[in-house]
């Protein structure tokens, strides 16, 4: 019989080697689907940082009992990732306190949130759902914010106070402030991609408020958002924002910025921007400082409130405001009668360049004042 040698064990090695390639790795066990086990975990993960697994199909339903302080869960200080699996952290429905779910401080508080779901968080002051701290960092991943509640305050869904947010494949849809933000407010650095926030409410201006933060939304929709008495149904931005492959869509601001209130530097890329609405001016986009638009579309949007100081139904571009639009169309917006503007209202001491961009069939007419803007006609 035929021997097979092989030098230093080698072939031992091998079949040993394959069998435990065979053998599968240990995953990191979920946690029970019960919320003092998630807070005990969030607890110990502040201490050093870590992931936490949640429960696939599980419902964490936080009750008034169960709140820690303002919020459903502790407050995040450390580098903590909680990946979900059709996973639900909520403030109960049987809740008669208000608590929002998260927020981001300590000295280095780092949130990333994977496939999970966010509902019915409601506080009196700022940011219903999440809210992040100066300096500190949310991402989300593939996640939802719904029916988020500022009740007295701003940003419905999300409050970044100064601080980074990323969104990715998420949706922020059906919160609601009193003030601005109906959805997002945008006070620090905001990251979205394909994300969705929608029927947000918000209701107060707060220009200068903010200290200046950056946003990013890509693959992003923003929908069904309201600001209750004030701006930036959708999204109120006194920072940065990168809004990518976005949409934008059915948000109301009692005042203006239906869609989009930018005071700060915004770029919109690739996205659309419709159907929202506002009193005032601005039905899909209140520009106060610095806008980009690029590869895009402001489709109808509208200005609801018959007046004659109602104005610009695609984008209002404030006194002292820089709007480009590059490869944009701007078109079946509208302003009730007697206002005008339906497509872009240019202030005094403003500018809109159109480049290789198009206004066309906006309701009563496409850009005003007479001449105001280069290259848009009647």
């Amino acid at each position: 019989m035929r021997s097979i040698r092989t030098a230093g064990g080698g072939l031992a090695a091998l079949v040993l080697g394959l069998t435990l390639a065979a053998i599968p790795t240990q995953a990191q066990a979920a946690i029970a689907c019960d919320v003092p086990t998630l807070q005990a975990a969030i607890t110990a993960a502040n201490a050093t940082g870590g992931t936490i697994d949640l429960a696939p199909n599980c419902t964490y339903s936080v009750t008034d009992a169960q709140k820690v302080g303002d919020n459903a869960m502790p407050v995040i200080t450390n580098n903590v990732t909680l990946n979900g699996a059709n996973s639900v952290i909520e403030r109960a429905a049987t809740a008669t306190t208000s608590f929002r779910i998260f927020e981001v401080g300590g000295t280095v508080g780092n949130l990333t949130l994977n496939t999970v779901t966010l509902r019915n968080g409601s506080t009196p002051g700022i940011g219903g759902g999440v809210l992040v701290h100066n300096g500190r960092t949310l991402t989300l991943n593939s996640n939802s914010v719904i029916r988020e509640s500022s009740a007295g305050g701003a940003g419905g869904g999300i409050f970044n106070d100064g601080g980074n947010v990323f969104l990715t494949s998420s949706k922020v849809t059906k919160n609601d402030a009193f003030a601005f933000g109906g959805g997002i407010s945008n006070s620090g650095n905001l990251t979205a991609e394909s994300a969705t926030v929608s029927e947000n409410t918000t209701a107060v201006d707060a220009a200068g408020i903010f200290n200046g933060g950056n946003m990013t939304l890509q693959s992003t929709r923003v929908t069904l958002n309201t600001a209750l008495n004030d701006d930036g149904g959708g999204i109120y931005n006194a920072g940065i924002a990168h809004l990518s492959s976005t949409v934008i869509e059915q948000n109301t601001a009692n005042d203006q910025g239906g869609g989009l209130w930018n005071v700060g530097n915004a770029t919109v890329t690739s996205s659309r921007i419709s159907n929202n609405s506002t009193d005032n001016s601005g039905g899909g986009i209140f520009n106060g400082n610095q806008l980009a638009v690029n590869d895009s579309a402001i489709t109808a949007n509208h200005v609801t409130t018959a007046s004659v100081n109602s104005h610009g139904g695609g984008l209002f571009n404030a006194s002292g405001a820089t709007s480009t639009l590059t490869s944009t169309a701007v078109s079946s917006n509208t302003v009730a009668s007697p206002g005008d503007g339906g497509g872009i209202f240019e202030q005094p001491a403003s500018t809109v360049n159109l480049v290789t961009s198009n206004v066309f069939s906006n309701t009563p007419d496409n850009c005003r004042p007479p001449g105001s803007v280069p290259g848009c006609s009647g």
